[in-house]
């Protein structure tokens, strides 16, 4: 190893993904088929209505008025939701919530629905909305806003929802707040996908006929039904938004606004924190904390949370159409070339776990205890070097065999910083490598689009259940989509794309568990990609917010802030 793990820790600024985190599968509700409690979404309504015109705090329980800070690093391209793998879509889910909510527990709870109902054969599955909620412009959403959604969002530019509605055989709305999906096989993680940041119900009146990824017009209408809408945005320095008046949850929200500051640099996203002029380091991003948690967590105004996310990955995702990355000696080579306990050490200050599967050890039972990447791919230069010698590749007159480019992001440091390590490590073995950095346009362009890459380094979540985040990256029809996560490698087999149907269309625990080891041996054979760690999930925020939840479903119109 080239330079070795001081030397890299000295160059390397260590930085946090704070997760925002994502849905969270619900296997119990597509046996049930009872209608969904519809005061699930009142709680605390009497104490509510008491403090509702009242800006004073009282003893115990929400306060209402108040702001909370937060940063961002990009301009917004779009707050679609659903098209999440553009800048702003996550601001957009304050404007465009889901069907439903699901609480850290992994239940679901009525939102836009105030109930539904499952078929017995769990094919048919009928929501029945509320009948008021409306838009900010005074149109009620309606059944076919829902409809419209489902086909034009999130049928045509999820990399998530798309395969849904390769089961859905039709969409029925037989009247105005009642909505029907009929599926050809019953679809288990349905109910994850139907909330932030998979879907939100957006206003057909407004964006039906307008091209939903290239129109700045719809990209970045912000006429929503949620706790909050945009009061004012100045390019480059600040979001605003305000509580919506007409919200339909009585009394919410309680905060009167919340501020998003443009803040690029991870040393000035700290500082801000620290001085509390922002109210979270995982308002919208990542920031380059981890160092600095246990100074952090001495401040008396810090609160810290661990295990908020679903289970994720950072992963090396290789191109199987490169000529020298088609053969699996050189990838191989490559998985014994790179230390993944130093990765974890220095990228994630050893808080998260050297990855020993394609699929976390925090999925349970679908994990297979049998597959072992660390030792089956130990590190092990020495072997990668004869590997390559082997598949005809020897070191030149200058030590290089070839030269391959890795591509990852432009603004996420943690990334660069892996991408920095896997360029030392492989140098050291002989093999060139040219980082190329590119925002998320770039990177879906380059990546998704044009296949113009050699190797790129890149971290998501699994999802709660592996078909949410793991099947994207292996399932053969998804190569060429164009779309952001959907199988960046080329990879294609009969048998992984059959398994993963299975474990999709099952309703027995016992077949799925099964679909998934076989899964995870596949893989281990063949190494589509490697990856490299399960990243912790840790959030710090200011203890003034209360009810904070972390996780883009919550939408904050449960948060107040005491005084």
């Amino acid at each position: 190893m080239c330079g070795g793990k001081r030397s890299l820790l000295k160059t390397i600024t260590v930085s946090l993904v704070i997760f925002l985190a994502v849905l969270l599968f619900l296997s119990g509700c597509s046996g049930k088929n009872e209608p969904a409690n519809q005061n699930d979404n009142n709680n605390n309504n009497s104490q509510i209505e008491n403090n509702a015109n009242n800006e004073e705090p009282v003893a115990e329980g929400p306060r209402r008025g108040g702001e909370v800070h937060f940063y961002y690093d990009q301009d917004p391209t779009t707050f679609l939701v659903g098209t999440l793998s553009q800048p702003g879509g996550g601001i957009g889910t304050y404007f465009y919530p889901g069907l439903i909510r699901l609480d850290l527990d992994r239940n679901p709870h009525p939102y836009a629905a105030k109930s539904w109902d499952i078929s017995e054969d769990s094919r048919r599955i009928t929501f029945y909305l509320r009948d008021d909620i409306k838009f900010t412009d005074g149109v009620p959403l309606t059944s076919a806003d829902v409809k419209w959604t489902f086909e034009e969002i999130s049928a045509k530019h999820s990399a998530q929802m798309t395969p849904v509605f390769k089961q859905v055989t039709s969409i029925e709305t037989p009247d105005d707040y009642t909505i029907v999906l009929n599926f050809d096989q019953p679809y288990g993680p349905l109910f994850v996908l139907l909330c932030a940041p998979y879907f939100g119900i957006h206003p057909k009146h407004r964006l039906e006929g307008k091209d939903l990824l290239t129109d700045p017009d719809a990209m970045l209408d912000a006429v929503g039904w949620g706790p909050f809408k945009l009061a004012e945005w100045k390019s480059g320095e600040y979001i605003i938004l305000e509580r919506n008046e007409d919200y339909f949850e009585e009394g919410k929200p309680y905060l009167d606004r919340i501020i998003f500051r443009m803040i690029t640099d991870t040393t000035a996203q700290l500082y801000a924190f620290e001085n509390q002029e922002i109210d979270s380091m995982g308002a919208t991003g990542a920031g380059g904390i981890l160092e600095h948690i246990p100074r952090l967590r001495e401040l008396p105004f810090v609160g810290y949370r661990e295990g908020l996310a679903d289970p994720a990955g950072m992963d090396l995702f290789f191109n199987l159409k490169n000529d020298k990355l088609s053969k699996f000696e050189v990838r191989a080579a490559i998985c014994h070339a790179i230390d993944r306990e130093l990765i974890n050490d220095m990228v994630w200050m050893g808080l998260g776990i050297p990855a020993i599967s394609h699929f976390s050890p925090e999925f349970g039972n679908f994990y297979n205890p049998k597959v072992n990447l660390l030792q089956k791919y130990e590190y092990n230069p020495a072997k990668a070097e004869e590997m390559l010698d082997a598949a005809g590749y020897p070191r030149g007159s200058d030590g290089t065999r070839f030269e391959l480019r890795l591509i990852t992001s432009n603004t996420n440091q943690y990334l660069k910083n892996a991408q920095e390590v896997i360029i030392d490590q492989l140098r050291a073995v002989g093999i060139k490598v040219i980082p190329e950095n590119f925002d998320v346009t770039g990177i879906t362009q380059r990546v998704y689009e044009s296949h113009d890459f050699d190797m790129k380094v890149w971290h998501c979540t699994q999802g709660a259940d592996p078909i949410i985040g793991v099947e994207r990256w292996c399932l053969s029809d998804y190569y060429g989509s164009g779309r952001f996560a959907q199988n960046p490698t080329g990879y294609a087999n009969e048998r992984v794309d059959e398994l993963f149907w299975i474990a999709k269309t099952s309703a027995v625990p016992e077949e799925r568990i099964s679909a998934f080891h076989e899964i995870q041996e596949i893989l281990a054979e063949e190494m589509p990609y490697l990856p490299l760690n399960n990243p912790p999930s840790i959030g710090l925020y200011n203890n003034r917010m209360q009810d904070y939840g972390f996780y883009l479903n919550h939408f904050m119109q449960d948060v107040w802030v005491k005084e």
